[in-house]
This record gives structure tokens, C-alpha cells and sequence, in this order.
């Protein structure tokens, strides 16, 4: 028979389902009429009973749910299974296992307690992580193919070490070839590994034993000779004035983190941007890919480094002109390869005081300038030549001034 104890929990809570005899159903029949419909326990603070140990489960993942069983205590008369989270009491049974049924795809956390004959508690048991969410699996190794409601992570920190049975039922309708040749198979450290014990066609399931951990996967031959080991590759690239290393792609196991990928810029440049999928993480000098279970690409460009120059502006002329007639002015400006313009102004000497009279734009093409001015009076004249400076791509030329030219006009 069956009973259900431990209702009416918080929205997300499961529900325990318990098999014993019809003895024992009278009983717990009576025990349950006094149970609170949530109760939160802590452990008594000297227990006389020992609580249970060894707690460690499996679950039916189309199913959402769980089979968790542990080692008896041979004073207990009943078990109370907890969510650890809440606290709260979903379910009582008289055997060491039990059968939690509902859970909604969410990780969980339980705990058993023991009670002995005179309603003693004991502390708590290990807490065991219940995850009931499909995963996605690693790819299948050649020579299998995965029935995809059979697929289960099988997660916890807390259960023993050593081996556990695994039970995971299959739909007949998803085998196309012979049933008997299913096989449970395990994933850990980045290979797939056959951990089959039986396959019991009648009732559709496939046993195993493996240590509690990692993904786990119900698989049928297709006919060739399978592979174990899955791998997924790391395509780097690098743009012009610079490099990532290792810059061939490297195989990674499933699961593995990726040898680390560094990036250098060429002298006189620097890391621009580092792309991870596609996707910016910025000028980084190196990056790890960690849990690789996908292809990855890195890539990296680069750009020059921002350079400020210091100018010289230099100005040639006659040093007389007669009057009214052209004066021809050349110069350039240091470096040679500065571009844009230079203002060339002129003074005029009048009652010992210099007066701006006029000024003229000339530009600069390979660093190098000229013009020309017409002195419209007789005496002293001054020239000088400005360059406004520019900035092309990372380079800038800093503005100056030339050195006065001064001509004799007659």
C-alpha cells in the first residue's frame, strides 16, 4: 500500500511517496494524523539516536522524480526526509528510502532524520543536491546514438564515495534497433564510459553503477565501432602588428579548461580588442576558456600607438625687395612628413613699433610651404611663419613658430 505524508508544502516542494505493508500503513495512519502539515526541525541538543548516513539518490528525469535511499539505524523506527532550504518536513517513511515525486526541474536540497521508539530525533544526515533538470549532453561518441529523454546530471557534494546503482528508463518507441544492446553510459573527465549492469526490456530500463557525478546517458549502437573521447577546438586569430599564441587551434576535451591564449602587439602598437565567440572582452593579453564543451574562435587587432611629435617651422627669403614687387617666401616644417597649413604674418616697422599689416595661409605638402607678399612701403619688414600642428591617424604634430625673417624693403 501506499501513504503520503508531509503535504502542503511551499510552491515548489515535492512530494514523498512511501511503500510498505498493510501493518505498517495502519500505523503510520495513525501516526500522521498528529503531523503538522510543514514542520520545521532542528536537530535536539543531545541526541540519543544516531541519524542516518551514506544519503545518495537517483532520478527519473522525464519524471521529475527522485529515489533517495541511505544506510539503516537500527534503533529507528521512522525516518522524516526534510528540504534542507526550508526546513520543512515533505514526508515520514519506515524504510531506509523513499520516492520523492513532483519536483518542478529545480536543484534541491534534503536531509534525513531518524526517530527512535521513545520519539527521539537525531541529528540530521548529510544533505544531498537533487538536480532534476535535462542537461544538455556532450556529444555522443561514434558508434552511439543518445535517447534524448534519457539524458541526466546527476549532481551532489555529499554523497560516499565509491559507486551507486543507476536506474533510468527509456520509451521503447525512441530504440530502433535491438533493446538488449542499450547501454548506460557515463560521462566524466571528457570520455564516455560504459557502466551497464543489466537492461530489463520487459519493463523498459537500463542499470549501471557509477560514481555519483556528472551526466549520464542512455545509448544505442548504430553500427560502427564507438569512440569514447569527446573534444570540442579553439580557433585563435590575430589581426595585422600582433599575434595570439598558440595561434594553430587546439582540441580540448569535453568538459577541460583550454591552455591559455595570449596576446601580444607588435612594437610601436597595441591590443585594439580581444572577440571571444564574437563577442568583445576588451584588450586583454590572455584568456582561458574554461568548461570547454562548445567550438570557441578568439580573435585579436591592433593599432598603432598614439605618438605626439614636437615641430620646427622653418622661413627662407631675400633680405631686401624693392617695393611693390613680390616678395617670394618658402619654408617647411620638421618632420618632413608634417601635413596642413601655415600662417604667414607680416610687421612693418612704423615709429619703432612693429604692427601686424597682413597675413597669408599657405599649406604644407611633404613638410614643405611657400608664398608670396608685396611690400606696399619703403623700411623694415618682418616675416613669421606659424604651423597649426595636425594629427593624422595616431600621430600628432605639435603647433610652432618660425624664427623672424626680416627684409629690407627700398
Amino acid at each position: 500500500m501506499g501513504s503520503r505524508s508531509g503535504s502542503s508544502q511551499a510552491a515548489r516542494s515535492p512530494h514523498l511517496f512511501v511503500r510498505r505493508s498493510a501493518k505498517v500503513a495502519l500505523v503510520l495512519a495513525c501516526l500522521t494524523i498528529g503531523l503538522s502539515a510543514s514542520v520545521a526541525v532542528a536537530a535536539p541538543v543531545a541526541p540519543v539516536i544516531s541519524g542516518p548516513t551514506s544519503v545518495q539518490f537517483s532520478y527519473h528525469p522525464s519524471g521529475f522524480r527522485s529515489a533517495v535511499v541511505w544506510d539503516p539505524v537500527p534503533t529507528a523506527v521512522e525516518y522524516r526526509i526534510y528540504n534542507a532550504d526550508t526546513l520543512v518536513l515533505i514526508g515520514t517513511n519506515y524504510e531506509p528510502s523513499c520516492m520523492i515525486y513532483g519536483m518542478q526541474g529545480f536543484l534541491y536540497h534534503h536531509y534525513v532524520v531518524a526517530v527512535d521508539a521513545a520519539g527521539n530525533t537525531s541529528p540530521p544526515s548529510n544533505v544531498v543536491d537533487i538536480q532534476t533538470s535535462a542537461p544538455l549532453p556532450p556529444a555522443a561518441p561514434s558508434g552511439l546514438d543518445v535517447l534524448p529523454t534519457t539524458v541526466f546530471d546527476l549532481q551532489t557534494s555529499t554523497a560516499p564515495l565509491g559507486e551507486i546503482p543507476i536506474k533510468i528508463p527509456y520509451l521503447p518507441t525512441e530504440v530502433t534497433g535491438d533493446p538488449t544492446t542499450l547501454r548506460l553510459m557515463h560521462y566524466t573527465d571528457g570520455t564516455w564510459e560504459d557502466v551497464t549492469t543489466s537492461v530489463d526490456t520487459t519493463n523498459s530500463f537500463v542499470y549501471g553503477k557509477a560514481s555519483p557525478s556528472s551526466v549520464f546517458a542512455v545509448m544505442e549502437p548504430d553500427g560502427t565501432e564507438p569512440t569514447a573521447t569527446v573534444t570540442s577546438t579553439v580557433t585563435p586569430s590575430a589581426g595585422v602588428h600582433g599575434a595570439i599564441s598558440p595561434s594553430t587551434p587546439q582540441v580540448v576535451s569535453y568538459g577541460s579548461d583550454s591552455t591559455t591564449f595570449t596576446v601580444t602587439a607588435d612594437v610601436g602598437y597595441h591590443i585594439a580588442d580581444v572577440l571571444i565567440d564574437g563577442v568583445s572582452v576588451g584588450a586583454v593579453t590572455g584568456y582561458v576558456f574554461a568548461n570547454v564543451t562548445v567550438d570557441h574562435t578568439i580573435s585579436a587587432s591592433f593599432s598603432a600607438d598614439e605618438v605626439t611629435l614636437a615641430t620646427t617651422t622653418f622661413l627662407y627669403g631675400p633680405s631686401s625687395v624693392r617695393v611693390h614687387r613680390a616678395l617670394e617666401l618658402t619654408g617647411f616644417v620638421s618632420p618632413s612628413g608634417a601635413p596642413g597649413t601655415v600662417s604667414i604674418t607680416s610687421f612693418r616697422l612704423v615709429g619703432n613699433v612693429w604692427t601686424a599689416v597682413g597675413w597669408m595661409q599657405a599649406m604644407v605638402v611633404d613638410g614643405a610651404y611657400g608664398c608670396s607678399f608685396t611690400p606696399s612701403k619703403r623700411g623694415t619688414w618682418r616675416y613669421a611663419a606659424t604651423y597649426s600642428g595636425s594629427v593624422v591617424g595616431s600621430t600628432t604634430y605639435l603647433p610652432s613658430t618660425s624664427a623672424t625673417k626680416t627684409v629690407t624693403v627700398k
